[in-house]
């Protein structure tokens, strides 16, 4: 594959990837400083202290909002990732 296409491939991996469990979205929910993350992972983060993984920024309950129709979305690219995937892992690659 083009050097170019897999850096795109790569960024595109890490937009849908939460950087609490580092598997893609599942239920994702944004904070009011723009991180995303799965639904589960902030409310377990929020156990703990309610501060943004990646940021550090302090927020509260209602400061996270659902973004459920990324979900279809994300499935999408998902999808898509996991095809490219298998394309690079298949028996006819030449590595």
């Amino acid at each position: 594959m083009d050097a170019s296409i897999n850096i795109a491939v790569e960024n595109l991996r890490k937009a849908v990837t939460c950087c609490v469990c580092l598997e893609y979205y599942s239920f994702p929910v944004s904070l009011g400083c723009g991180h995303g993350f799965c639904k589960i992972c902030i409310h377990n983060v929020m156990k703990v202290k309610s501060i943004c993984p990646v940021c550090s920024r302090s927020f509260s309950k209602r400061n996270v909002v659902s973004e459920d129709h990324l979900q279809r979305k994300i499935e999408g690219v998902v999808l898509f990732l996991n095809e490219d995937r298998l394309k690079d892992d298949g028996p006819s690659n030449t590595k």
